[in-house]
């Protein structure tokens, strides 16, 4: 034993004995170090499941960050499983849509409800696309119905989760971009419709078609802002109603029952949309905008719960409105939008505004062309009346001078009837005289059925004999009317003339005249057939030049044009109905006038034979000799010396004569190398005071101021020419 401990010491041949205390160390050691290591992994178990539970709490702390993040920022915030089953839905979308999260993950179909139709296959798409295991993250937009009733656009971006290197599933994040889509979308249509704006303005600067370019652009305005029809609103002449010239209607409403709605529209209705649109701005009229009354005016004419008036301005007159028509909402009108229409409106109006002057242009070159015609027709019926009358002079004169040389009764009867008949022809000249002057005289007054037989009597040789004329005059002939002769003939000539052209060669044409005590115009013409008359629609029309409802061989249009123009002028009243013999019935009446003589009847009297001069000599002026002759014949054989001269360019050296002593010039008006007026002016200018009777037997007339003057228009009596020229002697005599 050593130190307390028993050494067994090995007997020869044997092992060596085991220490038994190293062993136990060693044992004790090994236990030792197994229980260091169960102690170690009870530690890292126990660390495991704190950080476990740190992991889960901040991951729900995150998720709850995301959320709140996600709230703050507007974002709606989806987990999907790895299979693409929607597994978490983000506050986000129950702030947006009103319904709860958990309501819309028990039944997806009620998410899908809420997207639109035409976006379900992007987020069929997209379900496919997860569940193939796509590994690309990808965008989808599409629209989603809000609380609002609205539709939001969303952008949706998805991603897919990987943990330690494993699909965990797929996380999105949405958020909604419904302003700035709009304002895409707003630019967009914008650039549209400045294009479509473009387009019109170009179209309505080249084309002539203006109606069918309109109704045109009215289909592409009412597909493009989606209305629900449409109406074009053209103001009548008078102004006092609107006719619907064409209506549009959407496809998509050309299944609801239609509303009838009138044609015509009185203006007074729509006074206040007038007044809103009188400086050429287009304007919305809706329910919130608008009177009580004028709301129903809308719905009865348009049928519509709110409506756009596009004014079109001609010459800056309210010519034409565009009513753009929405049944189903109220829209916000961009001023963009407003601007655009209005550029659209703006080019009706040019291209109105250019065909009215073209057609200006032509008319007043018709016009022109018809003056010209006119003039050369005029010159010609005046130098055929020059001739004519120089030739009944001819007659006149000598049947007067063998009146006073024969005392046969039978002589005398025979020659006083070619006397008559001269006097009857000279008439007819007369009346060509006044229905050739450029402008018909207004101030004035007339015997009214006097007249009205003389010109019928007139105008009836144009009218074919299977036409019958029939005249009834039911006024005496003292009824005297405030208009001028030849303006009563300019209208009864133009009357006649179209009834003629009515009928078209064969009917019945009446004129009467008759007498109203109790109207303002009392004095009745009425001019009347049994043609095809105007229809009712077109009456306002034809009263303008150029505007003809027979073919273009049978005249100008000028005809009733004439006639308003020449009874405005007498302040009288024109009217077109409808006539008891079937066509049309064109009355005109005038006011009443104070019975005194006519204009006629005042040229036809003889100069004042009171105070009648006698005188020695007279200088006879006519290039026809046989006028020449017999008017110094007759001076002849009442003892005056007469001198005879072809022109007039040697009068003047004859008066500076003082050995000549000429008392009177009797002098043609229409005269070679210088007319009749251009001698007596040359004359009064250089101070020769000589009196001067001036012959014509045309349409010319001579100045009214000169002195020492007086106009006879041949055929006239020889009486009457030596009392005139008695008392332009007489009156030269007096001033001296």
């Amino acid at each position: 034993m050593r130190n307390g401990f028993m050494i067994l010491e090995p007997t020869a041949g044997n092992q060596p004995p085991v220490d038994i205390d190293f062993a136990m160390i060693i044992i004790l050691v090994l236990c030792a170090v197994i229980m260091g290591l169960l102690i170690l992994l009870v530690l890292r178990q126990a660390q495991a499941k704190r950080l476990n539970r740190r992991i889960e709490q901040s991951t729900i702390d995150a998720r709850e960050h995301a959320d709140s993040i996600a709230m703050a920022a507007d974002l709606i915030l989806t987990r999907f499983d790895s299979k693409g089953r929607c597994i978490q839905l983000g506050a986000g979308l129950e702030r947006l849509t009103g319904i709860t999260t958990e309501s819309l993950l028990e039944d997806p179909k009620r998410l899908l409800e809420l997207v639109h139709h035409e976006d379900h296959h992007k987020l069929e798409e997209a379900e496919q696309k997860r569940s193939s295991g796509c590994t690309e993250p990808f965008e989808l937009t599409y629209r989603i119905k809000g609380a609002d009733n609205q539709w939001h656009w969303l952008l949706e971006r998805q991603n897919l989760v990987v943990i330690d290197g494993v699909a965990r599933g797929f996380e999105s994040v949405s958020h909604d971009v419904s302003d700035r889509v709009r304002f895409e979308q707003q630019q967009r249509r914008l650039l549209d419709l400045e294009r479509l704006s473009t387009t019109f303005l170009e179209s309505f600067l080249v084309t002539d078609d203006v109606p069918g370019t309109s109704r045109i652009m009215l289909d592409v305005l009412g597909r493009y802002f989606d209305f629900s029809g449409a109406k074009l609103l053209e103001r009548t002449e008078d102004g006092s109603t609107f006719q619907v010239t064409y209506s549009w209607r959407h496809e998509s409403h050309r299944d609801r029952p239609s509303e009838v709605h009138p044609d015509t529209i009185n203006a007074e209705r729509i006074t206040w949309w007038i007044e809103q649109v009188r400086g050429g701005v287009p304007f919305p009229i809706s329910p919130e905008n608008s009177h009580s009354s004028e709301e129903s005016a809308v719905h009865e004419i348009t049928g519509a719960e709110s409506i756009l008036v596009v004014p079109v301005l001609v010459l800056g007159r309210l010519h034409m409105m565009i009513v753009l028509e929405d049944q189903d909402q109220q829209r916000d009108w961009q001023p963009e939008e407003l601007a655009s229409i209005q550029t659209m409106s703006h080019g009706i109006s040019r291209s109105i505004e250019r065909n009215l002057a073209e057609q200006g242009r032509v008319e007043f070159a018709e016009y022109r062309r018809l003056i010209e015609r006119t003039e050369i027709i005029g010159q010609l019926a005046s130098g055929i009346a020059h001739d004519f009358n120089n030739i009944l002079f001819a007659i006149s004169g000598r049947t007067q001078l063998l009146l006073r040389h024969t005392t046969d009764e039978k002589v005398i009867q025979g020659l006083q009837n070619i006397d008559s008949a001269m006097a009857d022809a000279k008439g007819i000249i007369g009346t060509l005289r006044i229905m050739n002057k450029k402008e018909a005289r207004s101030t004035g007054i007339v015997s009214i059925a006097a007249e009205t037989r003389r010109v019928t009597e007139m105008i009836s040789r144009l009218i074919p004999n299977r036409v019958e004329l029939k005249v009834d005059i039911k006024v005496s002939n003292d009824v005297q009317a405030s208009c001028s002769p030849d303006a009563l003939h300019q209208v009864v000539m133009n009357l006649l003339i179209n009834a003629r052209d009515a009928v078209e060669g064969q009917g019945r044409i009446r004129i009467s005249v008759d007498e109203d005590g109790e109207s303002e115009h009392p004095i009745r013409l009425h001019v009347e057939d049994d043609g095809p008359g105007i229809p009712i629609e077109r009456r306002s029309e034809v009263l303008k030049p150029f505007v003809s409802t027979k073919p273009p061989t049978l005249g100008s249009g000028l005809g009733l044009s004439i006639v308003k123009k020449v009874i405005d002028k007498c302040l009288g009243r024109l009217e077109l109905v409808d006539s008891e013999l079937g066509g049309l019935k064109v009355s005109v009446s005038f006011h009443k006038a104070l019975d005194v003589p006519t204009e006629a009847s005042i040229e036809s009297l003889p100069p004042i034979l009171t105070t009648i001069a006698d005188f020695n000599r007279v200088c006879v002026i006519d290039d026809d000799p046989v006028v020449r002759e017999l008017i110094s014949q007759f001076f002849k054989a009442e003892g005056i010396e007469t001198i005879e001269l072809p022109d007039a360019t040697g009068v003047e050296s004859l008066l500076k004569n003082p050995e000549n002593e000429i008392d009177i010039l009797v002098m043609d008006l229409d005269l070679p190398r210088m007319t009749g007026v251009e001698c007596l002016t040359g004359l009064r200018d250089k101070g020769i005071r000589t009196p001067c009777v001036l012959m014509t037997g045309g349409f010319n007339d001579a100045p009214s101021t000169m002195a020492g003057m007086q106009l006879l228009r041949k055929p006239f009596s020889m009486s009457t020419l030596k009392a005139t020229c008695g008392v332009l002697v007489n009156e030269r005599s007096s001033s001296r």
